[in-house]
């Protein structure tokens, strides 16, 4: 009875897992089994089957060895011995079983679509691509079999077998972009560049709202330098969609990915950067390489797109944050200043902010704003060695020189790094020589040398400081 259920179990399986249906498909690859063959083999083979679907491949390959020697018709258990071998890892023998399968039942698609995986497991790719295509010969609704075709022929570059594919399904089923990508890719390898555009226009007019594919004919022209061409369907898209805001998120980003900046680039930037309907969080991943790595090649580009920025998103502190570091680097610091204390409005935690902000004011010899800005910043980070630095040196040029000293005290405690330390050494040692105060000066200075031998700032406040020691 338990072999019985099995049995019928099995032949469902069976049925069930024929690769095409409608009847336009191919045998199961048992079918023939049930033609000629005696109960006993038919329940010989299932005992195989059973051990095969409960992963018991060791017995499973005794049982169809039985099978394909009592069976007169064993070409379904070369098929799975075959199977067995290659999860075995033992490609020889399963091309052998594979051979003797389709060697007993030649016209059974199951073993021909065996032996093309064999034969692209083998890298014979376009003896693999032609079992493929003839079978859609008699199957030629079955999509899938036009893909593997595909696969392994361009595995071998072979373009014509290619475009013999594509023609017979595009045939089948219209022009889709699958097929309209192949097409593409095979005449590019044959320099066939008309052809190329040719099928991407033809794909415009089937699917005219479908802004994609003249995104990729734009993409197409860009990376030919054809820019007029690019310019034109550019403005096609725009026209045609322009409440789409992934348009411009979408052009940019081929900017991005390629570091590429043509004029039909620019004019998508400018877009994207105008875009009121976005905020620059969505825009940034395309924005912020222009900003970074367009400015010296592209200055008057990069002027204008942080002039449109600046109309849009002078109160987004990720904007504000990037064109500070910009202008910083391009060493405007009136421009980085202003965005920087923008920035410090915004966002007070901001350490960097505070940190450029009092590197900016250093530069600048604003000492009464550097002083102010870095007692500021020791509320909100006490613990940072930064404000105490920037304010004993602002106290000190201001000429104030305790004040000056007891922030460079404070700050020694927090120099957990040697550098910081003989900064804020060599400025006690300033100010204690502008005091008049030689001795305790040198201290400082030879304390530093005694850990820094070739620091140029000690050596040579060390060499004024001798003269004045001995002068005294």
């Amino acid at each position: 009875m338990r072999s019985r259920a099995v049995y019928i179990i099995l032949l469902c399986c069976s049925i069930s897992c024929k690769l095409f249906t409608k009847g336009s498909g191919p045998a199961g690859p048992v079918d023939a089994v049930f033609a000629t063959d005696t109960n006993t083999n038919r329940e010989l083979y299932y005992s195989g089957e059973a051990a095969y679907l409960q992963g018991n491949l060791d017995e499973a390959y005794k049982i169809y060895q039985r099978f394909v020697i009592s069976s007169p018709e064993p070409a379904v258990g070369y098929f799975r011995l075959s199977d067995i071998a290659l999860k075995h890892e033992n490609r020889e023998a399963a091309v052998d079983f594979n051979r003797k399968a389709r060697e007993k039942d030649p016209l059974n698609e199951f073993y021909q679509l065996q032996h093309a995986q064999l034969l692209e497991l083998d890298k014979k790719f376009s003896e693999a691509g032609e079992i493929y295509l003839q079978r859609s010969y008699k199957n030629p609704k079955f999509w899938s079999l036009y893909q593997d075709a595909i696969r392994n022929f361009n595995k071998d570059r072979n373009s014509d077998r290619m475009l013999a594919t594509c023609r017979l399904w595009e045939k089948q089923f219209g022009l889709r972009e699958e097929i309209a990508y192949n097409f593409s890719q095979a005449y590019e390898r044959k320099g066939l560049e008309d052809s190329v555009l040719f099928i991407q226009k033809r794909l415009i007019e089937k699917y005219p709202e479908r802004w994609k594919y003249k995104e990729k004919l734009w993409h197409y022209y860009l990376t030919k330098g054809l820019e007029k061409e690019a310019l034109a369907i550019y403005g096609e898209i725009i026209r045609d969609d322009p409440d789409n805001t992934g348009i411009p998120v979408v052009m940019c980003e081929h900017m991005r990915s390629t570091d590429i900046y043509s004029p039909a680039h620019w004019k998508a930037i400018f877009t994207l950067a105008a875009n009121s309907r976005l905020d620059f969080k969505t825009k940034q991943s395309c924005l912020l390489p222009a900003l970074d790595n367009a400015e010296v090649r592209y200055l008057d580009s990069v002027n204008k797109l942080l002039g449109i920025l600046d109309r849009r998103h002078l109160n987004d502190e990720i904007y504000l944050q990037a064109s500070a570091n910009l202008y910083k680097r391009r060493m405007e610091p009136g421009k980085a200043l202003y965005r920087y204390d923008l920035l410090r409005q915004k966002a007070p935690n901001l350490f960097l902010a505070w940190t450029n902000t009092l590197e900016i004011l250093d530069t600048m010899a604003n000492y009464p704003k550097l002083a102010s800005v870095a007692d500021s910043m020791t509320e909100l980070f006490p613990s940072m060695v930064h404000p105490y630095y920037y304010m004993a040196k602002a106290r000190q040029h201001l000429k104030q020189y305790q004040p000056s000293m007891d922030a460079a005290n404070s700050g020694m405690i927090y120099a957990l790094e040697a550098s910081w330390k003989h900064r804020l050494m060599l400025i006690l040692a300033k100010d204690l020589e502008q005091l008049s105060r030689y001795d305790e000066s040198m201290k400082q200075v030879n304390a530093v040398l005694a850990e820094d031998k070739d620091n140029k700032e000690a050596l040579a406040l060390k060499a004024e400081l001798d003269k004045k020691i001995k002068t005294k």
